[in-house]
């Protein structure tokens, strides 16, 4: 018998909080919300959390609502994970409910995973560079953004389908984040200095190649992520706050200073990346 018993929404603000102080603390961890967090990016970061820590850290290929299974004549799974995430409800106490999903793989439904043509997202990925990509001979790296002249410098000889991704959305991340750093300098000249900081942007463009890799099948465990920066350890929180831990405050600067933008800048890269990876099936659809 499946348990459906809905949860308390301040469990799962605090199972939330609990989660983020793994994540923030864990590189393993880390890495498996980076996938999970490519996968369901149409959910909060909060939410994401949350499918991290009720599905036990397994990578959902797709979730749907557990009465929605249940109503269109599917069994669910004895030992299946239920998770539970926050949706918003203004008649709720506490502005939210208790949401509860469940994967198709706790089911016994039939899906047929898409399968991504590599080097079709690969050519997507390189016709939706925000800057123009350039040829190096002499480049000892395999991709580079180069700031003072905004480009992106390759190297060649390199066929291996999967580094050559994982090098270039790196070097996109960084042209991204440097190009809106240019655009905000325009609004407000003199406020921002125009050159590029690199090192403080560096863990940011890896976590992003790791969460295109993941959504993509792009072999993102050839991605290193083996630590996690040092300023996580000192987050600032709000000391002012009343009937809230240290630990809870940090949990919620984590998610809104590191887990959000992460999510933002992924998404504005992958609209960009899916809607050109879209367009290139459908033209070679039609010359078939």
């Amino acid at each position: 018998m499946i348990n459906d018993n809905q949860i308390d929404v301040r469990v799962l603000f605090s199972d939330c909080n609990n989660m983020a102080e793994y994540v923030r603390t864990n590189p393993e961890g880390y890495r498996t919300f980076l996938s999970i967090a490519a996968k369901c990016a149409h959910f909060t970061p909060s939410n994401q959390l949350l499918i991290q820590g009720y599905g036990m850290g397994k990578i959902p290929e797709y979730l749907d609502d557990l009465s929605n299974w249940i109503n269109n004549g599917y069994a669910i799974n004895e030992d299946a994970h239920l998770i539970h995430v926050m949706e918003m409800d203004n008649n709720a106490e506490a502005g939210y409910k208790d949401r509860i999903l469940v994967d198709v793989s706790d089911t016994n439904a039939i899906y047929n995973k898409f399968e991504y043509d590599k080097g079709i997202v690969l050519e997507a990925l390189m016709t939706s560079s925000p800057c123009r990509i350039e040829y190096n001979e002499s480049l000892t790296s395999k991709a580079l953004y180069v700031p003072n002249r905004q480009v992106i410098e390759v190297s060649r000889g390199y066929k291996n389908i999967e580094q050559i991704f994982e090098n270039l959305s790196r070097e996109m991340v960084h042209a991204r984040i440097h190009m809106d750093m240019l655009d905000k300098e325009k609004e407000h000249p003199g406020n921002i200095k125009l050159q590029y900081p690199r090192s403080r942007n560096s863990f940011m463009a890896y976590s992003v190649s790791y969460m295109m890799a993941s959504k993509y099948d792009m072999a993102p465990e050839q991605i290193e992520v083996t630590a996690l920066p040092e300023e996580w350890n000192n987050l600032s929180y709000d000391s002012n706050q009343t009937n809230i831990s240290k630990a809870d405050s940090m949990a919620r600067v984590f998610k809104e200073d590191v887990l959000r933008p992460l999510n933002d800048t992924f998404k504005s890269m992958d609209n960009i990346l899916s809607n050109r990876i879209n367009y290139m099936y459908n033209q070679a659809g039609s010359e078939l």
